[in-house]
């Protein structure tokens, strides 16, 4: 569950992104003016994208500076500066704090009359989306949950059984604590007998359904909390095999071996499509996948 739809491409590049971001900050070439000049390019971490309108911050011994980057280029120019030890951060707006995350600080030392451009990248945010439902395929109303990894939030589930996170694009794992609803009592109070006349007995006597009923056994305790540890990766597209199990595990049937697969495929068709004699073929059901796992 919570796995994200990419391609396999994508992740590869993300992940040598990830890499090469543990590089120091370098300057650009020589001034030619014989000052020391300072720009900070802001761009996306897993493409060359420029973000702008967001506040960077380059501290020099408590002394700050700060710029707003532009639009078109994503520079924040400090201009003419005095050489030394610099700390970057970022400050972002309330909108850019819903698409990125921002970086730790990065520190880089200005050397003298150099047209120094320190190039910041900020990791985009992902939608974690995960369904709550039973095993009908109803979904799960009021589940209260909490995460903890790899982001704090908490909330609880609408009538769609959704819980919905921004989480790093990075993060590999997470735990989520759920506490079900308690379930509804389908079982109303008995129907008493009706109570007998002394001076007048009925006869014959009246029989009440509720005698003849067997005491019913303790009925199993409902699940009333889990804790699920799950992963966040690229699947592959939803054009091949790989892609439409993978859908499919997310979607709670699980594809171990052949013979799994096949009766995963039948329970999804019976309960997403209503077939009671399905063909337990993973190819017939590659278009249903897409429209219910990629739908919300």
């Amino acid at each position: 569950m919570g796995k994200t739809s990419g391609s396999k491409q994508l992740a590869s590049a993300a992940s040598d992104t990830f890499a090469t971001e543990t590089k120091p900050l370098t300057p650009v070439r020589p001034c030619q003016k014989g000052k020391t000049l300072l720009k900070a390019r802001l761009v996306r971490l897993d493409k060359d994208e420029v973000i702008p309108n967001a506040t960077v911050v380059a501290d020099k011994g408590g002394a700050s500076l700060s710029q707003v980057s532009a639009a078109g280029t994503g520079i924040a120019d400090f201009g003419v500066v005095a050489p030394g030890m610099y700390t970057f951060s970022v400050t972002l707006s309330p909108d850019l704090s819903k698409k990125f995350k921002p970086f730790e600080p990065k520190n880089a030392n200005v050397p003298v009359q150099v047209d120094f451009q320190a190039t910041l990248k900020l990791e985009p945010l992902s939608k974690l989306r995960i369904i709550m439902f039973d095993q009908t395929g109803k979904a799960i109303k009021d589940a209260s949950w909490k995460m903890v990894q790899p982001v704090a939030a908490s909330g609880t589930t609408g009538a769609a059984g959704l819980i919905e996170v921004d989480v790093p694009s990075s993060s590999p794992s997470g735990d989520l604590l759920v506490t079900f609803p308690d379930p509804p009592d389908k079982e109303g109070a008995p129907t008493p007998p009706a109570a007998a006349d002394p001076a007048n007995p009925a006869y014959p006597i009246a029989l009440n359904a509720e005698h003849f009923v067997p005491k019913k056994e303790p009925a199993n305790v409902p699940l009333k909390e889990v804790t699920w540890k799950y992963d966040i990766a690229l699947i592959d597209e939803a054009d091949d095999e790989d892609g439409w199990k993978a859908r499919l595990i997310n979607l709670g049937f699980p594809c171990i071996d052949a013979a799994r697969t096949t009766r995963s495929v039948k329970a999804f068709q019976r309960i997403q499509k209503k077939e009671y004699d399905g063909s337990g073929t993973l190819a017939d059901i590659a278009g249903d996948l897409k429209t219910v796992h990629d739908k919300v």
